[in-house]
């Protein structure tokens, strides 16, 4: 890989609009197309996200093999990178091993979200480097324009201020938090405020409906874990499901939210809305031999029928207990209880393992549907997914359809259920009840 000092031209193996290596020189090339797009952007009242990335294993990587080995590691690290983008996103290299993404369609926080994790899945296997499997070891910060700072220099200072939380507490990934003010996050203070939170109930759900493609009927809603932190403002589960599992809470946590969700379920119960409950577990709660009777317990007290639960687990949280994971997911099965693979397609659970599964469905992961309708590859993953499920006795459920179109096309594969924006966001259990009192969709 050829580093560009400030005397030189612009030479990169990729393309201008692919990858752009620079010095300090370059580096003012980057800063002045990320104002002209900031500008451009404004005066049309289009967000624009940026992520900082940095590869933390670069150093390691030529203090070990060499510089010639290190710009190898650094061209495939860039190469998965540019595999998860749209050809109009820009990658800029501004130091040894960060790099700054311009998100040229970024709709809103979700979309540079999404776009982190991709990247972050494209790094779930190693880089080989001389036969030796080496971790990328990613970090990232995300800044939002203008929900965060108003111009460019704002703009990556804030990503960058988000990229040292990361680092700090060891996440993929952390959204600046939007207040320039407000101090780095300790996971100390949080951990504190999230067992007051679990003591005091105070956590709170958005539900996000289920739409059964076939009859146009809602069957069922996404219970989605919210806290607001007092010290913090609202956080990401993104964000404090990590520390609450670090710090032995996230049992506490789940009892909390699934209480919680079978109480309010009540009030739709007397309206007739026999809703499914689609509720998320983490790798920890797979290895919790008590989850069980807890789950039974709090079944009993809400006076709710086990069907109406779903456990939806991740393809990468059951594979890191296989055994102790498929066991956990018999048991609930044998209790009635039904469990859904989230996020499917972005894990790495063989075939094999998935046919021993006591699952009932498969949920795609959005990556895979955003950009189903222009993406002939993401549409043919889906329809593979959509056949393996069948093949397997299972249903279909397809995360993040934004438009019709994307719906048509999921009727057309017999996906049966579908979720996202253009059906409903997540919303809180009082507009929940609202919007079923004024919504087209039948109950």
């Amino acid at each position: 890989m050829t580093i560009v000092n400030e005397e030189n031209e612009i030479n990169s193996i990729f393309s201008h609009n692919d990858f752009v290596e620079f010095g300090s020189k370059t580096r003012n090339i980057a800063f002045e197309n990320l104002s002209a797009i900031i500008r451009k952007n404004s005066g049309n009242n289009i967000p624009l996200g940026i992520i900082l990335l940095k590869f933390l294993s670069l150093k390691e990587v030529i203090a070990t093999f060499g510089f010639e080995k290190g710009d190898s590691f650094l061209l495939e690290c860039v190469s998965r990178v540019r595999k998860t983008l749209i050809p109009s996103d820009t990658i800029y290299k501004i130091s040894e091993n960060n790099f700054l993404i311009c998100l040229s369609k970024t709709k809103n926080e979700g979309h540079a979200i999404l776009a982190a994790n991709k990247i972050n899945n494209a790094f779930k296997q190693p880089v080989s480097i001389d036969q030796h499997d080496i971790s990328a070891n990613i970090r990232m910060g995300i800044a939002i324009h203008p929900e965060h700072a108003e111009t460019a220099e704002e703009l990556i200072k804030y990503a960058l201020n988000a990229q040292d939380i990361a680092i700090a507490e060891r996440y993929p990934y952390v959204v600046w938090p939007g207040d320039p003010q407000q101090k780095a996050k300790s996971s100390i203070i949080i951990e504190t405020e999230l067992r007051n939170a679990i003591a005091e109930n105070s956590f709170q759900i958005n539900y996000q409906p289920k739409l059964d493609i076939t009859d146009n009927k809602i069957v069922g809603v996404e219970c989605l874990a919210r806290w607001t932190s007092p010290s913090y403002g609202i956080l990401p589960p993104d964000y404090f499901i990590p520390i609450a599992e670090n710090a032995g809470l996230i049992d506490d946590l789940t009892v909390n939210i699934i209480n919680l969700a079978l109480r309010e379920s009540r009030e739709w119960t007397k309206s007739g809305n026999h809703l499914t409950l689609s509720i998320n577990l983490s790798a920890i709660n797979l290895q919790d031999g008590h989850l069980v009777e807890m789950i039974k317990r709090a079944l009993n007290i809400w006076d709710v029928s086990p069907d109406r639960i779903i456990f939806e687990v991740t393809e990468s949280a059951m594979m890191l207990n296989p055994e102790v994971s498929l066991n956990m997911l018999m048991e609930l099965n044998k209790n009635g209880i039904r469990s859904s693979i989230d996020d499917f397609g972005t894990g790495y659970s063989s075939f094999a393992y998935l046919k021993k599964l006591p699952v009932s469905e498969l949920k795609i992961d959005k990556s895979f549907v955003l950009n189903m309708s222009a993406d002939k590859e993401d549409a043919i993953i889906a329809r593979a997914i959509v056949e393996l499920a069948h093949n397997f006795n299972m249903f279909v459920t397809a995360e993040g359809v934004e438009n019709a179109e994307t719906l048509n096309k999921l009727a057309n594969m017999n996906c049966e259920y579908a979720q996202g924006y253009y059906i409903a966001k997540p919303m809180s259990n009082e507009k929940f009840m609202e919007w079923v009192g004024n919504c087209s969709y039948e109950f």
